[in-house]
């Protein structure tokens, strides 16, 4: 037990995690501010371009508009996009 029960301090980083944390259909995503966007269960890249990103998964097809977007990591675990992010859109797929 901590001393006094006082509230464990969080990172920056860990609050911004924790804020923007979505789980819709299987599909994980988390966002760091509008500049990255880690999303896991991703079973193909459908479209991309410096303008839009859109990533294929078990039931939806998740699209990222934006300027300047680059997928920096792409496997089996999860796919990355860093860039300036100004929509996330849910299509089923």
């Amino acid at each position: 037990m901590r001393s006094k029960d006082k509230p464990m301090k969080l990172t920056k980083k860990q609050k911004l995690l924790k804020a923007m944390e979505f789980s819709i259909g299987g599909v994980k995503l988390y966002m760091i501010d509008n500049i990255r966007a880690e999303v896991e269960g991703c079973k193909s890249i459908v479209a991309y371009d410096e303008w839009g990103v859109k990533l294929l998964t078990d039931k939806f097809v998740v699209g990222f508009e934006g300027s300047g977007l680059q997928i920096t990591r792409y496997d089996s675990a999860m796919t990355i996009i860093e860039g300036f992010i100004n929509t996330v859109q849910y299509e089923r797929g």
